[in-house]
Formats: C-alpha cells, sequence, structure tokens
C-alpha cells in the first residue's frame, strides 16, 4: 500500500517548512539574529520539527510566526514577505527588507542604507556612501604587498 499525500498538501509543506534563513528573510533580519532568539528563548528551540544535519533546525512556519508575535520579536512587522531589491555599492551588496509593495525607499538596516529608484545608494540619514572604502579582498591584498 502506498501513500498519497492530499491535494495541495506538497504547496502547503514548501510554504510552511522553514529553515533560520527563511525565517530570517520572512521577518527582516539576519540569520544570526534567528540564532539568537532560537538560544535564547526555550518557546522557539522547543518548536523545532526535524533536523537537516546536526546544525539546521526546521520549523513550522505558521507555530514560529505565532510564537514570535508572542514574544514581540522583531520590533517589525512578522510574515511579510520583504521586498528583496537590490542595489550594488563598491562591492556591497545591499538587499531591501521592507515589505513586499511598500512606498518610498528600499531599506536594508543591517547595512544601514537605503535607495530610491535609480539614484545612488546612501546611508540611513541620506548622506552619500563613500566610493572607495570596501574594495575586493584581492585589491586589498595587492595593496598591502605593494606597501611592504
Amino acid at each position: 500500500m502506498t501513500f498519497t499525500p492530499p491535494p495541495g498538501a506538497d504547496e502547503a509543506m514548501r510554504q510552511h517548512l522553514v529553515h533560520a534563513a527563511e525565517i530570517a528573510r520572512r521577518t527582516g533580519v539576519t540569520k544570526a539574529a534567528v540564532s539568537l532568539w532560537i538560544a535564547r528563548h526555550r518557546s522557539l528551540a522547543e518548536l523545532v520539527i526535524t533536523w537537516v544535519g546536526k546544525h539546521n533546525p526546521v520549523f513550522w512556519w505558521p507555530q514560529v510566526e505565532a510564537e514570535l508575535q508572542r514574544l514581540g520579536l522583531p520590533a517589525a512587522q512578522v510574515g511579510e514577505p520583504s521586498c528583496g531589491a537590490r542595489r550594488t555599492h563598491d562591492h556591497i551588496t545591499f538587499v531591501c527588507v521592507r515589505p513586499e509593495n511598500h512606498d518610498g525607499s528600499h531599506v536594508d538596516r543591517r547595512r544601514r542604507a537605503c535607495w530610491t529608484g535609480d539614484e545612488p545608494a546612501t546611508d540611513l540619514d541620506g548622506r552619500p556612501l563613500l566610493t572607495g572604502t570596501n574594495p575586493p579582498a584581492s585589491a586589498d591584498l595587492r595593496a598591502f604587498r605593494r606597501r611592504r
């Protein structure tokens, strides 16, 4: 006898089974922040339904979402998919964490930058980002060797 999942079960599992990186994406924080939440709040750690390898817990998103709201984490609205718009400036890629279809500028809070349309990225206070301060690692190494 073979088991056949009910219609729509595959889609529900894809939508609701999440790992720490997906929780971070959905809440607009870093994966490290999610790991800290799990370490600090036993109620979140108890929601692990299975492990992928030794260090990758898998959760059921509706349970996690409800628990995050109960704990007041994060300060931003939980559960809204993030915009995900990207902007590269001087070898750094910024990713917008504001909700999908938001009004106004894109914001990457982790890297403290924002931008609108094709305008240059600025810091969160509207100041232009410096250019030439973050060369790729290979350029740093070449410059270091020349100085010696």
